[in-house]
């Protein structure tokens, strides 16, 4: 039988079996992960936090940092949050009513790394059960902003249902711009996790959507996220089209990659220095994606996708 230790865990032929006691700090090859309690007694009458602070190695601006909480009642919840210069991160956890008596386990997760187990148990709840999200489960999206560029365009929402009985529905309510309104049903599986996938089209308007979920007359909780579409008008395909051909100059290829970086289509990373574009920073290779796309024989999605990546890595400058 082989035996592994990954944190404060043992895995034995695949199965996971957390350990009971708790840890306020770990420290690993891939960062520090620390709390400054792990014992407490949670009251209505008193607010209850547990400060989670460490460092990620090796941390790269706009990759999120999170944490994976497992619950007495083998549910869990996540937390997600951006660190900042160094991989140093802090947050807080509050505590209600609504948590259980018994031993949490946190995970801190960067890149698909665990670079941290720690641990904590509530000793006693008092007060009144308050009506939160908490309790029921979670609800959770993986950005908070699509663009359409085909005709259709599925989003996935997607979390855990606390205590979930099998077969029992998952309602699903999406609220948009003018007056947008669509629900639907869902099951889940055993153990409570789902997913709920939300098909899009150009029909759709654009603007901010809520996506709220009900699971036995209690709320789960709501995300949002901005629906966008491209809308590229023919005069910058025809120029790509032209380019490609050698019809028209490399500045006049340039000025519809500029009208499409006004209208946000493309966007420029931060940092990225705007010192306009002139014949020598656009590469000749280019121009086969371009007849591509002007033919209409690459997606808008793959197109504006290749001119950010040639911005990102400095080859286009604009």
């Amino acid at each position: 039988m082989l035996i592994f230790r990954i944190g404060l865990a043992f895995i034995i032929l695949g199965s996971i079996f957390p350990v009971a006691f708790s840890t306020l700090e770990d420290n690993t090859s891939f960062g520090l992960l620390k709390i400054d309690k792990d014992q407490l007694a949670v009251s209505e009458d008193t607010l209850s936090i547990i400060q989670i602070t460490g460092q990620v190695n090796n941390y790269s601006s706009g990759h999120p940092i999170y944490f994976s909480i497992l619950k007495p009642d083998d549910s869990t919840s996540q937390i997600k949050i951006f660190g900042i210069k160094g991989g140093s991160f802090s947050t807080s956890l509050l505590l209600d009513a609504n948590w259980f008596v018994g031993d949490y386990t946190i995970n801190g997760i960067y890149r698909e790394n665990v670079f941290g187990t720690v641990s904590f148990k509530i000793l006693e709840v008092t007060g009144p059960e308050l009506l939160s999200s908490f309790n029921v489960g979670t609800i959770k999206i993986e950005k908070d902003q699509f663009t359409i560029t085909a005709n259709k365009l599925t989003i996935d929402v997607y979390g855990n249902v606390a205590n979930y009985e099998e077969a029992q529905l998952i309602t699903i309510e999406l609220k948009g711009p003018d007056d947008f309104n669509k629900s639907f049903s869902i099951t889940a599986k055993k153990n409570g996790d789902y997913v709920a996938h939300i098909t899009t089209d150009k029909t759709w308007p654009i603007g901010l959507y809520h996506v709220s979920g009900m699971y036995n007359s209690k709320e789960i909780g709501t995300v949002a996220f901005d629906l966008k579409k491209l809308d590229i008008p023919n005069w910058v395909r025809n120029n790509a089209k032209w380019w490609a051909a050698s019809q028209i100059s490399d500045s006049d290829f340039a000025r519809g990659l500029e009208y499409l970086i006004k209208q946000g289509i493309i966007t420029i990373p931060a940092g990225t220095q705007s010192e306009g574009a002139s014949e020598n920073q656009i590469p000749s290779w280019l121009k086969k994606n371009a007849g591509w796309w002007g033919e209409g024989q690459l997606s808008d999605d793959e197109f504006v996708k290749s001119i950010q990546w040639l911005i990102t890595n400095g080859i286009i400058r604009v």
